[in-house]
């Protein structure tokens, strides 16, 4: 009975509720309805051992954080074994995440997080490498309630620099965990240094409610991980909103303010060419309609945001009707010295483009399991990305890493222009990256043109476009150089 508290108490709270609503007839199916639970949840439960080694040694003294109800475990810390166990049927769900943290040996983790599962831990054995490289790890918990003080759950949450970055939904407790890099003994976004930032926990919109939060921190989104964990909460404040109906156009706002609230004018969109143009006005907002933008009232419009220095949350808007609570899509910028940029893929065949190209995209700040982008009818597609002054895959610091990417279309195969095939480093506001399809049969053998652009003045000119037979097929790097492929 004391192993599954976690979930009685649960239980408790919901029948107390019934019964003050419904009476005592009722509370008797609510109980019966309950135990039918727990014993599924019995019936269905499994053993995990999350299991740490460094250097092929096993690693004690890690703690373990985690969702749905591991939090609530005695003994989260790996034994002499470098081991440790949860049964399943203590949790609240089977849909449960860990992260872990060893700050007195100076540790980072791969994966940094873990949702157990006989995919990710064959044999239940959770795999986790322990790494002394300077970059320490530390968690982030979070805790969201409604303005009743109940908890909030299936909230989306982000945390831009995380080391997932993808969004999370909180669980039944309103909980979510995030593993970031540990921040020495304070933090500023007002020095140079990028590695005492910082880290920010930003709510994301639910379809069919407008939430306004609060939270629990001096320094509003911000949150300061100088120990091996780090917690604060947020009350949120909302209302239902109900569809607006879809006519033969639908109208559409984008508001981008600062975390104070303030207006942001001046903010581009790269994403939809009759956008481009375009940018925020002194109220921070830019209107539109499918109508003005040659798009059908359904159709799915994916807009980045960019320039002056910020980054958005969401860094990338995919805009459907109700996707925004009364199509006014709020975009939060924040200023930490590293600013976000656009990838642009240009897809092409014989020097048409080419549309239908699905691009897999990694980076450090990317989700891993975000869906592949599929260039349009110019044969683009487009991703947000930090910008970095340059790239260094040898170094510890991973937010320098060179991105990557895949091009994949059926009984198709590709070449890319780069330095580095399939790799590129965004240096810029807008990086154009160009690739070549071969469609229908083998790849020719290529060839390459290679070259250095110079300036009138004899310096090496970056960003210059180069086209062949009007289309542009390279732009030069930061050192004046290009590569075309043929």
């Amino acid at each position: 009975m004391v192993r599954h508290r976690h979930l009685i108490h649960r239980y408790q709270r919901k029948a107390g509720l019934a019964q003050l609503l419904f009476g005592r007839g009722f509370l008797r199916l609510f109980i019966m309805a309950m135990l039918s639970a727990l014993a599924a949840n019995l019936a269905s439960a499994e053993v995990f051992k999350i299991r740490v080694e460094h250097n092929g040694s096993p690693l004690a003294g890690v703690s373990i954080y985690g969702t749905h109800g591991v939090k609530h475990l005695p003994g989260r810390t790996t034994d002499s074994n470098g081991e440790w166990s949860v049964d399943t049927s203590q949790l609240a769900s089977s849909s449960f995440v860990v992260t872990y943290t060893h700050v007195a040996g100076g540790y980072r983790f791969e994966p940094p997080e873990v949702a157990p599962s006989l995919q990710a831990c064959p044999g239940k054995v959770c795999k986790i490498k322990a790494i002394a490289d300077g970059n320490t790890a530390a968690v982030i918990e979070w805790h969201a309630i409604n303005s009743d003080g109940s908890d909030l759950a299936n909230q989306p949450l982000i945390v831009p620099g995380a080391e997932v970055a993808c969004p999370k939904f909180t669980d039944p407790d309103g909980y979510a965990v995030f593993a970031v890099k540990k921040r020495g003994s304070s933090c500023s976004d007002a020095d140079a240094s990028l590695d005492n930032n910082y880290y920010k926990v930003m709510h994301l919109p639910v379809r069919g409610r407008d939430c306004s939060f609060t939270n629990s921190l001096l320094q509003k989104f911000n949150i300061c991980p100088t120990n091996a964990s780090q917690s604060g909460y947020s009350i949120a404040s909302c209302a239902n909103v109900n569809d607006l109906p879809v006519g033969a156009s639908v109208n559409y706002q984008i508001w981008v303010q600062r975390e104070n609230g303030a207006n942001v004018s001046g903010i581009s969109f790269m994403g939809h060419p009759a956008l481009e143009n375009t940018s925020t006005n002194a109220l921070g907002k830019i209107a539109f309609s499918t109508l003005s933008i040659g798009a059908a009232p359904n159709d799915t419009i994916s807009l980045i945001p960019y320039g002056y220095g910020y980054q958005f949350q969401p860094a990338r808007l995919d805009i459907s009707p109700n996707s925004c609570p009364n199509n006014i899509c709020k975009v939060t910028a924040f200023s930490n010295g590293a600013a976000q940029g656009v990838i642009r893929w240009n897809a092409s065949e014989e020097g048409a483009a080419k549309s239908g190209v699905s691009i897999g995209y990694k980076d450090y700040f990317a989700c891993s399991t975000a869906s592949p982008i599929v260039t349009d009818a110019a044969g683009r597609a487009y991703a947000p990305a930090i910008v970095r002054t340059a790239c260094d895959m040898a170094d510890s610091n991973r937010g320098n890493d060179l991105s990557s990417f895949t091009a994949n279309l059926a009984d198709c195969t590709f070449t890319h222009d780069g330095q580095t095939p399939f790799q590129l480093c965004p240096t810029a506001a807008i990086n154009d990256v160009f690739i070549s399809a071969f469609c229908g049969g083998a790849v020719p053998s290529q060839r390459r043109i290679s070259g250095v652009v110079f300036d009138r003045d004899g310096y090496p000119l970056p960003s210059a476009k180069i086209f062949n037979g009007g289309m542009q097929v390279a732009t030069t790097d930061t050192n004046g150089r290009y590569n075309v492929f043929f």
